[in-house]
């Protein structure tokens, strides 16, 4: 069974790693469950830039090296990188 960790840092609660394991482990002791792996969402709306997604990236990185989950999907860059195929 796959528990996937969306994240989308830089939102009040989850602007460190420290918040970010916190609030994934709190997570997993009241649901019982462990992830299996990260799908990062980082943005900051109609501001995100290429600086936003990428410093989410190195820090989602260090998330997934720390807790031992592996980063499956990363939707804002998909969508980024989609936007520009269309240019």
């Amino acid at each position: 069974m796959r528990c996937i960790l969306l994240l989308i840092q830089k939102r009040p609660l989850t602007r460190t790693n420290d918040e970010l394991i916190e609030i994934a482990e709190r997570i997993e002791s009241a649901s019982r469950l462990k992830f299996t792996d990260i799908y990062n969402n980082t943005n900051l709306s109609d501001q995100t830039d290429e600086t936003t997604l990428f410093s989410g990236y190195d820090e989602i990185k260090m998330l997934s090296k720390k807790m031992g989950i592996v980063i499956k999907k990363i939707a804002e860059l998909i969508r980024l990188f989609q936007t520009f195929r269309r240019i």
